[in-house]
Protein backbone atom coordinates (compact mmCIF):
# COMPACT_ATOMS: atom_id res chain seq x y z
CA UNK A 1 0.00 0.00 0.00
CA UNK A 2 1.48 3.23 -0.54
CA UNK A 3 0.88 6.13 1.67
CA UNK A 4 -0.01 9.81 1.26
CA UNK A 5 3.21 11.83 1.66
CA UNK A 6 3.77 14.65 4.02
CA UNK A 7 2.99 17.40 1.83
CA UNK A 8 0.31 15.84 0.72
CA UNK A 9 -1.51 15.59 4.30
CA UNK A 10 -0.72 19.07 4.42
CA UNK A 11 -2.85 19.54 1.09
CA UNK A 12 -5.61 17.94 2.55
CA UNK A 13 -5.14 19.49 5.93
CA UNK A 14 -5.45 23.02 4.39
CA UNK A 15 -8.56 21.72 2.05
CA UNK A 16 -10.79 22.31 4.92
CA UNK A 17 -9.65 25.52 6.40
CA UNK A 18 -12.66 28.15 6.19
CA UNK A 19 -15.04 24.82 6.27
CA UNK A 20 -17.39 24.97 9.98
CA UNK A 21 -19.35 21.63 9.81
CA UNK A 22 -21.88 23.36 11.93
CA UNK A 23 -22.25 26.10 9.68
CA UNK A 24 -22.63 23.03 6.76
CA UNK A 25 -23.77 20.08 8.52
CA UNK A 26 -23.90 18.49 4.72
CA UNK A 27 -20.50 19.32 3.38
CA UNK A 28 -17.39 18.30 3.10
CA UNK A 29 -16.54 18.50 6.69
CA UNK A 30 -19.22 17.09 7.90
CA UNK A 31 -18.69 14.16 6.17
CA UNK A 32 -15.06 13.35 6.80
CA UNK A 33 -16.34 13.18 10.65
CA UNK A 34 -19.12 11.13 9.89
CA UNK A 35 -17.97 7.62 11.49
CA UNK A 36 -19.80 4.89 10.66
CA UNK A 37 -23.18 3.41 12.37
CA UNK A 38 -22.42 6.77 14.67
CA UNK A 39 -24.67 9.51 14.75
CA UNK A 40 -25.36 11.69 11.85
CA UNK A 41 -23.06 14.34 11.47
CA UNK A 42 -25.24 17.55 12.27
CA UNK A 43 -25.37 15.62 15.76
CA UNK A 44 -21.64 14.57 16.05
CA UNK A 45 -20.24 18.42 15.00
CA UNK A 46 -22.11 19.89 17.72
CA UNK A 47 -19.44 19.53 20.07
CA UNK A 48 -17.86 22.28 20.27
CA UNK A 49 -13.92 21.47 20.85
CA UNK A 50 -13.27 19.08 17.64
CA UNK A 51 -10.03 18.93 17.33
CA UNK A 52 -9.27 15.64 18.04
CA UNK A 53 -12.29 14.53 15.42
CA UNK A 54 -10.93 16.25 12.81
CA UNK A 55 -7.54 14.59 13.33
CA UNK A 56 -9.13 11.14 13.57
CA UNK A 57 -11.20 12.03 10.12
CA UNK A 58 -7.88 13.47 8.42
CA UNK A 59 -6.52 10.42 9.88
CA UNK A 60 -9.65 8.06 8.54
CA UNK A 61 -9.21 9.30 5.39
CA UNK A 62 -5.86 9.16 4.94
CA UNK A 63 -5.95 5.08 5.27
CA UNK A 64 -5.57 4.55 8.94
CA UNK A 65 -6.61 1.03 9.14
CA UNK A 66 -6.73 1.51 12.98
CA UNK A 67 -10.39 -0.50 14.05
CA UNK A 68 -10.94 2.65 16.58
CA UNK A 69 -11.43 4.77 13.35
CA UNK A 70 -13.77 1.92 11.33
CA UNK A 71 -16.83 2.00 13.81
CA UNK A 72 -19.33 3.86 15.44
CA UNK A 73 -17.76 7.33 16.67
CA UNK A 74 -18.30 7.60 21.38
CA UNK A 75 -19.36 10.81 21.50
CA UNK A 76 -16.29 12.75 24.09
CA UNK A 77 -13.46 10.06 22.88
CA UNK A 78 -12.05 11.66 20.04
CA UNK A 79 -8.69 12.39 22.02
CA UNK A 80 -8.30 9.49 23.58
CA UNK A 81 -9.28 7.51 20.45
CA UNK A 82 -6.17 9.64 19.01
CA UNK A 83 -3.79 9.30 21.66
CA UNK A 84 -4.29 5.31 21.87
CA UNK A 85 -4.42 4.71 17.46
CA UNK A 86 -1.14 7.12 17.90
CA UNK A 87 0.53 4.63 20.75
CA UNK A 88 -0.66 1.43 19.04
CA UNK A 89 1.14 2.35 15.83
CA UNK A 90 4.21 3.26 17.81
CA UNK A 91 2.82 7.34 16.29
CA UNK A 92 3.34 8.46 19.65
CA UNK A 93 6.52 10.40 20.85
CA UNK A 94 6.96 12.48 23.77
CA UNK A 95 8.77 15.92 22.76
CA UNK A 96 12.27 14.84 22.69
CA UNK A 97 12.04 11.30 21.39
CA UNK A 98 13.74 11.09 17.71
CA UNK A 99 14.44 14.04 15.70
CA UNK A 100 11.36 16.35 16.70
CA UNK A 101 8.11 16.58 14.90
CA UNK A 102 7.90 17.47 10.97
CA UNK A 103 5.68 18.89 8.92
CA UNK A 104 2.73 17.43 8.32
CA UNK A 105 2.78 15.34 11.91
CA UNK A 106 -0.17 15.95 14.37
CA UNK A 107 0.74 18.34 17.91
CA UNK A 108 -0.72 17.73 21.49
CA UNK A 109 -0.10 20.27 24.03
CA UNK A 110 -1.94 20.28 27.46
CA UNK A 111 -1.88 21.10 30.76
CA UNK A 112 -0.77 18.54 33.23
CA UNK A 113 -2.67 18.73 36.61
CA UNK A 114 -0.94 20.07 39.78
CA UNK A 115 -0.62 17.36 43.03
CA UNK A 116 -3.98 16.34 44.30
CA UNK A 117 -5.90 18.09 41.16
CA UNK A 118 -7.76 16.78 38.42
CA UNK A 119 -6.85 17.05 35.51
CA UNK A 120 -8.20 20.32 33.54
CA UNK A 121 -9.45 18.29 30.27
CA UNK A 122 -7.93 21.51 28.17
CA UNK A 123 -6.20 19.15 25.41
CA UNK A 124 -5.84 20.61 21.70
CA UNK A 125 -3.96 19.12 17.98
CA UNK A 126 -3.16 20.43 15.55
CA UNK A 127 -1.35 19.49 11.79
CA UNK A 128 1.96 21.19 11.69
CA UNK A 129 1.57 23.08 7.80
CA UNK A 130 5.13 24.93 7.39
CA UNK A 131 8.19 24.26 9.08
CA UNK A 132 9.77 23.77 11.75
CA UNK A 133 12.02 26.77 11.09
CA UNK A 134 14.68 28.10 13.49
CA UNK A 135 14.16 24.77 15.91
CA UNK A 136 11.01 25.75 17.14
CA UNK A 137 8.34 27.96 14.78
CA UNK A 138 5.98 26.29 13.02
CA UNK A 139 2.76 26.93 10.98
CA UNK A 140 -0.34 24.77 11.82
CA UNK A 141 -3.69 24.12 11.29
CA UNK A 142 -6.68 21.85 12.84
CA UNK A 143 -10.21 22.23 14.52
CA UNK A 144 -11.18 23.99 17.94
CA UNK A 145 -12.43 27.48 16.73
CA UNK A 146 -15.73 28.90 16.89
CA UNK A 147 -18.52 27.20 15.03
CA UNK A 148 -16.25 24.03 14.70
CA UNK A 149 -14.24 25.89 11.82
CA UNK A 150 -10.83 24.56 10.18
CA UNK A 151 -8.20 27.14 10.61
CA UNK A 152 -5.04 27.91 9.94
CA UNK A 153 -2.46 29.95 11.93
CA UNK A 154 -1.30 33.06 10.50
CA UNK A 155 2.47 33.40 10.90
CA UNK A 156 4.58 31.45 12.98
CA UNK A 157 4.74 30.44 16.63
CA UNK A 158 6.82 28.48 18.70
CA UNK A 159 5.12 24.83 18.85
CA UNK A 160 6.51 24.29 22.75
CA UNK A 161 3.65 26.63 24.10
CA UNK A 162 -0.47 26.71 22.98
CA UNK A 163 -1.69 29.68 25.00
CA UNK A 164 -0.94 28.31 28.21
CA UNK A 165 -0.57 24.62 27.55
CA UNK A 166 2.59 22.74 27.12
CA UNK A 167 3.19 20.78 24.61
CA UNK A 168 3.06 16.83 25.16
CA UNK A 169 3.24 14.60 22.61
CA UNK A 170 3.63 14.95 18.53
CA UNK A 171 2.05 12.22 16.27
CA UNK A 172 4.37 10.98 13.68
CA UNK A 173 2.42 11.17 10.46
CA UNK A 174 4.29 8.54 8.55
CA UNK A 175 4.29 5.61 11.28
CA UNK A 176 0.50 6.27 12.57
CA UNK A 177 -0.46 5.79 8.43
CA UNK A 178 1.91 2.53 8.36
Amino acid sequence: MTYPDRSDVVKWVRSFVGLSAINDPNGELARLVDFPGGAPPKQEVLITTNCAMFACGILRQLGCAHSLLHHEYVNGRALAWLLEISHDTGALHLPHDGNGPRVGDILHWATPPKPGEKPRNDDHVAFITAGPFDGRMIQRAGGGAAHNEITESVGLADYTIDHWRPWRHYIDIEQVLR
